[in-house]
């Protein structure tokens, strides 16, 4: 019995190492590409950003008392907001906005008079949290077209609304 041990355990005697198996090969390989061909990709910049029409709000207004107001209830003057596109056929005298409110410094998505924002302006934007509400809430893209829209809407909008 322990010749045997010592037989099975030598190093001379060690069979040779074996390999695995192949698995067995099928008669007829299926061309999973003949099936699904690749489907092309639509072009998406690299960047990860959108076009976007841009505005500030203006200093001082008049309320409908009478009284001088700086801002608006929701903006403190010269508050950047971010402006989607028409959603509605009021030839954009309201408009959805996004902007830091002035009591929060949150971001807050609202609809306004147009008349309360001036300098309007074409500005890529980059910021996560406005590219999510832009797109979840049908606003404007990083296409060319989309470019050509939003500064023919600054320049008629400029006109409309002129800066103090």
């Amino acid at each position: 019995m322990l010749r045997l041990l010592r037989k099975l355990f030598s190093h001379k005697h060690s069979p040779e190492p074996t390999m695995a198996p192949e698995p067995p090969v099928h008669k007829q390989q299926i061309d999973w590409a003949t099936y699904f061909p690749k489907i092309e990709k639509r072009e998406m910049p690299a960047d990860n950003s959108v076009w976007c029409l841009v505005g500030n709000i203006v200093g001082e207004r008049i309320n409908g008392d009478g009284n001088t107001v700086y801002g608006t209830k929701h903006f403190s003057t010269g508050t950047k907001v971010y402006c989607f596109p028409s959603q509605w056929g009021d030839g954009y005298e309201k408009i959805l906005v996004i902007g830091r409110h002035r009591k929060t410094s949150r971001n807050i998505c609202i609809i306004m008079p147009a008349k309360h924002i001036r300098n309007w302006r074409l500005k890529k934007v980059y910021h996560p949290h406005i590219l999510g509400l832009m797109r979840s809430k049908s606003g404007w893209s990083n296409r060319l077209w989309s470019k050509n829209e939003i500064e023919s809407l600054a320049g008629v909008m400029n006109l409309r609304y002129p800066a103090n």
